[in-house]
Formats: C-alpha cells, sequence, structure tokens
C-alpha cells in the first residue's frame, strides 16, 4: 500500500507549505499581471491560475513523499 502522506519525522510540513504560499502568491503575480481589465480577476482566470500552480507544485510534493518513504 501506498501512502500520500509525507512522514512527520522528515519534518517536511511547514516547509511544503511556504513553498505552497509562494507559488501561489507567485501564480496571483502573474495572473494580475496578464489580466485583461483593470478590475479583479475573473472565475476562470483564478481557477487556470490554481491548476498552473498545482502542475507546478505535484512533481515536487510527490518527490518528496516518495523520498519520505524510501528511508
Amino acid at each position: 500500500m501506498i501512502s500520500i502522506q509525507v512522514l512527520p519525522i522528515t519534518a517536511q510540513g511547514g516547509n511544503q507549505a511556504l513553498e505552497s504560499a509562494a507559488a501561489v502568491v507567485n501564480g496571483l503575480m502573474t495572473a494580475l499581471s496578464q489580466a485583461s481589465g483593470s478590475g479583479p480577476l475573473s472565475q476562470a482566470e483564478i481557477q487556470s491560475m490554481f491548476e498552473r500552480v498545482q502542475d507546478i507544485r505535484e512533481p515536487r510534493t510527490f518527490d518528496i513523499i516518495k523520498t519520505t518513504h524510501q528511508r
């Protein structure tokens, strides 16, 4: 059985939270700079931003999970 959780002994939770927060902020900044209007982002723009963030974060997260379970 493959666990999708990071083992607590690796102390990766805080690091992953910071990396995810930075990715979201960077994604928002990029989305805002590319926004078509001067108003708030549309629902589609926000969803697209979150999809891009997930595409960026997912490989790193899976690598960390895999590495922690090899210990």
